[in-house]
């Protein structure tokens, strides 16, 4: 009967130093997500196409937007095709909050598309997703902005100029 006891014990006092081993593993800081790093790929193809449009300053990853284009809080977006069984296939983009001025959503299949939408036609939504594989021949509630790149030309117009901070010596 002890015996059994014992037994218990060792499998209780294994399992529990089991789950913390996996708790240390999931909350350890270590190589950032795929996705994350796919964005940050991304990104660093848009930044000299963002330059044409004034100075562009990267914030840091925990910031509430991806960019400062010229006084512009711009939030980017990136995604591949992803399809599974059962469901229509889409790019889609998770919206974690609303602090900028411009979502940049970029749909990559190969070559870059890119969505230039205004924070007013996002509204409230916390997803963007486009459901045809060929961008082009989309024609769903984000056809308007595809290549818009005037949306974010009139907000760096309409952006309230900045002060520039000073190099300290």
């Amino acid at each position: 009967m002890s015996r059994d006891w014992e037994a218990t014990a060792i499998v209780q006092k294994l399992r529990a130093e089991q789950r913390q081993r996996e708790m240390m593993a999931r909350h350890a800081p270590g190589r950032p997500r795929a996705s994350k790093i796919f964005e940050r790929a991304v990104t660093a193809r848009l930044l000299p196409l963002l330059a044409s449009y004034g100075p562009v300053n990267l914030t840091v990853d925990q910031a509430p937007f991806d960019v400062w284009v010229a006084g512009v809080r711009v939030e980017i977006k990136a995604a591949n095709w992803v399809s599974m069984p059962g469901w229509p296939g889409r790019y889609q983009g998770t919206i974690r909050n609303g602090d900028y001025d411009v979502l940049l959503f970029v749909a990559v299949n190969g070559t870059d598309h890119h969505f230039v939408i205004p924070k007013v036609a996002i509204g409230r939504r916390t997803q963007v997703a486009i459901t045809q594989y060929q961008v082009e021949r989309y024609s769903g509630q984000w056809a308007a902005y595809l290549e818009a790149w005037d949306v974010l030309r009139l907000a760096v117009e309409a952006a309230p100029p900045h002060p520039v901070q000073l190099a300290l010596m």
